[in-house]
């Protein structure tokens, strides 16, 4: 048995319901479904997805096919956006990380070298800011690293694309669902009067 519930948004209850063993009313269009009804009351769920006309007779409200498709829509849209986000951040942290550690290795590396190695690196940095050919040698170093970033930009991009188009399609789909419960508990308030 199946209740849609608005927090969890869906929960699975073993058959029965909220009625004791024994205990029936038979002031109602199907008294087998009264304990679903009563369950739904029981847990605030939004509604009861079924094909059992007598549930809307009785009061329930009926989720209809096309909220479960909106749900499983919103779902799936939902999921990729989300998964896309975590990715992008774990990305950005691991990068920070691999920096913040390779510099705090070359620093470590330096302190720990002898005084006179210390001043042969020196030396060599100014050689290389002071010398245009040694200048030019690190700049196309540099620049080969930049290409591959260059080269991963248009996956980037697809990526930033694809969530943004998957976080539109989500809020349709929620959009959607929203407007079929709204039927659904108009349907019910129209029926139970």
């Amino acid at each position: 048995f199946l209740a849609i519930d608005p927090i969890l948004l869906v929960k699975f209850i073993p058959k029965g319901g909220p009625l004791q063993r024994g205990q029936t009313n038979n002031n109602c269009a199907d008294p087998k479904d009264m304990p679903y009804i009563l369950l739904e009351r029981a847990i605030d769920a939004i509604g009861i997805y079924t094909g059992d006309k007598d549930i809307a007779e009785m009061g329930g409200t009926v989720i209809t096919a096309g909220f479960v498709l909106s749900a499983r829509s919103y779902a799936r849209a939902a999921s990729y956006v989300f998964c896309i986000r975590v990715s992008g951040g774990f990305a950005a942290y691991a990068t920070f990380g691999l920096v913040t550690r390779t510099v705090k290795a070359i620093a470590t590396t330096v302190a720990r070298l002898p005084p006179a190695a210390q001043f042969a690196l020196l030396v060599s940095a100014v050689f290389v800011v002071a010398n245009p050919q040694a200048r030019q040698r690190v700049a196309n170093m540099l620049s080969a690293v930049g290409e591959t970033l260059i080269d991963v930009w248009p996956v980037l991009e697809k990526a930033i694309a694809l969530s943004n188009q998957k976080q539109v399609d989500a809020a349709t789909a929620r959009s959607l669902m929203d407007s079929h419960l709204a039927a659904s508990r108009a349907k019910a308030l129209t029926t139970a009067s």
